[in-house]
């Protein structure tokens, strides 16, 4: 081999090594790329009744607001009048109190009856599946068919309930019609129906809890209450925390029970936003009072939420820390 091979064959072996070649970067089939834009075709029908049954009705909502109209004809602009005459008018802040009312009444009872009945569930008391069918059934009826169930049982003249309860009490014969006590049997009506959704959402997390921890607890000879108390209520409360949360805001939108049984009576012994609401529309003719107080109710189960959340959030932080 010449001198001039060997030091060419040298160099060429002193050569720093190639790089090695770059991955193909990898390309979106194009077959792939067609369904995905078909798949967005099979969305736009949903989008569009979204806006057009929700988010349209919303925007007209606040637009009316600042406009007075009875629903025919021109449109008066008031800026933010309907506001001002809703905060001085009495009847909003007592429609205002009967709905925290009952939001906090409803609240409290469906929690309380659906963890009871969620722990005698877990349980497995005898005929536990019965008693799971029975309470949530008036849940899943009409509110319409429940109105007119308790209407007639209270009946001052003919309704079963009213035949047991008049000899106890006299001032009890038409709880209906009396302005003191027409609200509490409304939300107690409501508790009863409404009872079987925190149940069964409270079974359904118990029924999850890992079997090891119960059978720890057992065998540490913790009885029902201290099982529930310090065992499988800690270990639900999160799930807890979202269904306070979702009775709340479903409390505060009440408007079909109570048109259905007093429509706000007596008087306005049980008017809530709802009923005060549509009566501003289509009795007395102001749309734009109606969607003021439409307006007004949202912002106010909106700060009410966020509230809620905010004082959630640290404990959350804190066991998840």
């Amino acid at each position: 081999m010449s001198s001039a091979t060997r030091v060419a064959v040298r160099a060429t072996s002193h050569r720093d090594p190639a790089p090695p070649p770059r991955p193909a970067q990898r390309r979106t089939p194009l077959r792939v790329r067609a369904r995905q834009s078909g798949t967005l075709w099979w969305v736009l029908p949903a989008v569009a009744l979204s806006f057009l049954f929700v988010l349209y009705p919303v925007l007209e909502t606040f637009r009316l607001s600042v406009y007075e109209w009875p629903g025919l004809g021109p449109l008066t602009f008031v800026g933010l009048g309907n506001f001002t005459d809703l905060l001085v008018n009495p009847e909003f802040w007592h429609s205002l109190k009967n709905n925290m009312l009952f939001a906090v009444l409803l609240t409290g009872g469906t929690i309380g009856l659906g963890l009871l009945f969620a722990l005698a569930i877990a349980g497995r008391v005898r005929f536990w599946r019965t008693y799971q069918f029975i309470i949530f059934l008036p849940h899943i009826l009409p509110v319409t068919v429940v109105a007119i169930l308790w209407t007639n049982s209270l009946d001052p003249n003919y309704g079963w309930l009213t035949q047991l309860l008049r000899p106890v009490n006299p001032e009890w014969s038409d709880l209906l019609g009396n302005p003191s006590t027409a609200m509490l049997v409304i939300c107690l009506v409501s508790i009863w129906q409404h009872a079987g959704f925190p149940m069964v959402m409270f079974a359904g997390a118990l029924s999850s809890l890992p079997a090891e921890v119960i059978e720890a607890g057992r065998l540490d000879g913790a009885n029902a209450v201290q099982m529930a108390t310090r065992i499988q209520l800690p270990l639900i409360r999160d799930v807890i925390a979202t269904v306070v949360l979702l009775q709340l805001i479903f409390s505060f939108k009440v408007f079909d029970i109570v048109q259905a049984m007093t429509a706000g009576g007596p008087g306005s012994a049980t008017q809530v936003l709802g009923t005060l609401i549509y009566r501003s529309a289509y009795t007395d003719g102001d749309f734009g009072m109606a969607s003021a107080t439409a307006v007004l109710a949202s912002l106010i189960i909106t700060v009410i939420s966020f509230i809620y959340l905010f004082f959630l959030r640290p404990a959350k932080m804190e066991r998840n820390g």
